[in-house]
């Protein structure tokens, strides 16, 4: 997990959107929350390959965000949009400040890419 850009969806040996939220699923359901008392420590950190440490709070916010693009990516497909439409349409603009990159190994329009992809085979 890199929690300084969009999750890295390798569709050519079999990743998919959904396999990348279910990850995170497992991960949250095996977290322990932190608990709401300022005095007490506890909770389970995350340990992210690059970025700050993540609570479990801190996870359930980005596999939100992934819900979330996927979602309106879905919702697009299913209005018959294209690739290309939807690249237009910025669906995961509202999250590109923390986590797009429109240069380098992995951009948004790779990662919005690889959703179309994984939910176009679906359809």
């Amino acid at each position: 997990m890199d929690a300084t850009r969009f999750p890295v969806i390798d569709t050519k040996v079999g990743g998919s959107i959904q396999g990348e939220i279910a990850a995170l699923n497992k991960i949250i359901e095996l977290s322990v929350r932190r608990m709401p008392l300022v005095f007490q420590e506890g909770g389970t950190y995350i340990l992210p390959g690059h970025g700050h440490v993540y609570s479990q709070q801190d996870l359930v916010e980005y596999r939100d965000m992934i819900v979330i693009i996927r979602d309106i990516i879905e919702d697009m497909l299913k209005q018959g949009m294209t690739l290309e439409q939807i690249q237009t349409a910025s669906p995961a603009k509202g999250y590109e400040p923390s986590f797009g990159a429109a240069q380098g190994p992995w951009t948004t329009r790779d990662f919005v890419r690889a959703i179309y992809e994984g939910l176009a085979r679906a359809h």
